[in-house]
């Protein structure tokens, strides 16, 4: 999914539904450096959460990031994920579900 600015894509956010548990997750979200700390990654998550467990009816949403990320970490937590303990290689694992919406 394209995160756009008017007519200027200046990010994009990838994901997929595990089709055994219904579970959502997010693969990867990249904002043009330039247009960082302006809450477009914020507002791209939102919507991207609110569209998998709202539309999509996924159980849980899940992502992941590196353990120094402490942007991500930060940004992730203030939107209601809740780390799990789970780990995908290196990075640690975060979940939200609809009722933290």
């Amino acid at each position: 999914m394209a995160v756009c600015v008017r007519d200027e894509v200046v990010g994009f956010v990838m994901w997929a539904v595990d089709p055994d548990d219904r579970s959502g997750w997010i693969g990867g979200l990249m904002i043009d450096q330039g247009r960082r700390r302006r809450g477009l990654g914020r507002a791209a998550v939102k919507a991207l959460t609110h569209l998998l467990l709202e539309t999509e009816g996924c159980t849980s949403c899940a992502l992941s990031y590196w353990p120094d990320n402490a942007a991500a970490r930060a940004l992730y937590a203030a939107l209601g994920f809740v780390e799990t303990g789970e780990r995908e290689g290196d990075e640690l694992v975060a979940r939200l579900s609809p009722a933290r919406l």
